[in-house]
């Protein structure tokens, strides 16, 4: 009898054994699968539009006249397609940032307080992509009329 407990034993163990075997086996092939790779989405064409302007379209007051336009766009754009025009008539200067997505407009001299200006900007992008439409901007330069740092606390 004593012997068949320890036979029975023996076959606990073995079948243990077996089960963990197993399982360790199981355990080792699915960390050796490499994971699915899955495609690389195809890159959608960036079509060439102005992002922002700063200051925001049509804004009065809190514009410095010395301060130039900035006009931020999707794509680089080609500085020899730029055509730039003002109303009324302004003398102004161009330039772009590093990347050439950024173009900042300057009046020569400053911007006449309490004017309203249009300026119209038309350019291409490098790779030739046009606007949907000339951007028609309108803004005005003034002083900031009141500022929490014209205030004495009293």
């Amino acid at each position: 009898m004593l012997n068949k407990i320890l036979l029975s034993k023996k076959r606990l163990i073995f079948l243990a054994l077996f089960v963990i075997s197993v399982i360790s086996l199981v355990w080792l092939f699915s960390l050796s699968k490499k994971p699915a790779i899955s495609p690389t989405p195809t890159p959608v064409p960036t079509k060439f539009e102005l992002i922002k302007a700063i200051p925001t379209n049509g804004s009065k007051n809190l514009f410095p006249a010395t301060s130039a336009i900035e006009f931020d766009f999707s794509k680089q754009i080609d500085i020899n397609t730029l055509v730039i025009t003002s109303t009324p008539k302004a003398d102004v200067a161009f330039e772009t940032d590093q990347g050439g997505k950024i173009l900042f407009i300057r009046a020569l001299g400053g911007w006449r307080l309490a004017t309203t200006y249009e300026i119209t900007v038309d350019v291409v992008s490098k790779d030739k992509d046009k606007l949907p439409e000339n951007i028609i901007y309108t803004f005005e330069a003034n002083i900031p009329k009141s500022s929490q740092m014209d205030e004495i606390p009293r």
